[in-house]
């Protein structure tokens, strides 16, 4: 890596071509914080390597939480046309200390006395995705940013993150927006340009109840994706057609 130390790597495979692309960041050093991005290709038949392409990147979040460190690589795509797409999301872990106070009994008159109780709240937080494609000469084409919050508590983000549908004409990123009551399900489409659009997907009254794990979810066809949900005691499943 020419003196540098790599993290999150992921690996794609193109069935067509033979070739496993090699993705992740580098930096300056094994506890240093990440630069940017590199890649190359390994051909199958050949078992040799390509040339090594490195990107240096910075982020421009409103959130304090701006290293590449917080937004782990999710995943990694290869387009028919040579193109990569790496996909991150900025995600991290928060613990926090709750005090209880309770009052204090006695002979049935509540004393002055207060006792204090506390507990562990663990949160999980999956705000924006970023998107980073790249030409298959390691330029940096096109980048792309999807806004959210999501902040849940003692569940493991289980119902956070974003699932993904991808399609001819477009990746499709699937999440639910927790900043209500009711939560919603909302897409993002990404076109191969990088063109954003985002628009809620409706639902009826027997999956408004629905707790959604989209994260879950897997693409079962070309133009279809299943999501898991729970319903009080039962395991429920959406199919989303593109």
């Amino acid at each position: 890596l020419r003196d540098h130390a790599a993290s999150e790597v992921h690996l794609a495979w193109n069935r067509d071509t033979h070739a496993l692309t090699l993705c992740g960041y580098f930096s300056d050093g094994k506890y240093s914080a990440p630069r940017g991005l590199f890649f190359t290709t390994c051909d199958d038949t050949s078992q040799t390597f390509g040339p090594l392409h490195f990107t240096s990147l910075t982020l421009q979040l409103s959130s304090s939480h701006s290293d590449l460190r917080e937004m782990p690589i999710r995943n990694i795509l290869l387009k028919q046309n040579g193109e990569l797409l790496a996909i991150a999301e900025k995600s991290y872990q928060n613990t926090r200390t709750l005090s209880n106070l309770t009052p204090m009994f006695s002979s049935g008159i509540m004393m002055n006395g207060m006792t204090e109780g506390s507990r562990l709240v663990h949160e999980y937080v999956h705000n924006e995705i970023v998107l980073f494609c790249f030409k298959p000469d390691g330029s940096l084409n096109w980048s792309q940013t999807i806004l959210k919050e999501q902040v849940t508590q003692d569940d493991n983000g289980i119902y956070s993150s974003f699932g993904l549908l991808q399609h001819r004409l477009g990746d499709a990123f699937l999440f639910s927006d927790l900043s209500s009551k009711q939560a919603r399900l909302l897409a993002a489409y990404v076109s191969a340009s990088g063109a954003l659009s985002v628009k809620e997907l409706q639902t009826n009254e027997e999956t408004d109840p629905w707790s959604l794990m989209p994260r879950s979810a897997m693409q079962v066809s070309k133009s279809e994706i299943v999501m898991p949900c729970l319903s009080r005691n039962y395991l429920c499943f959406l199919k989303i057609r593109y």
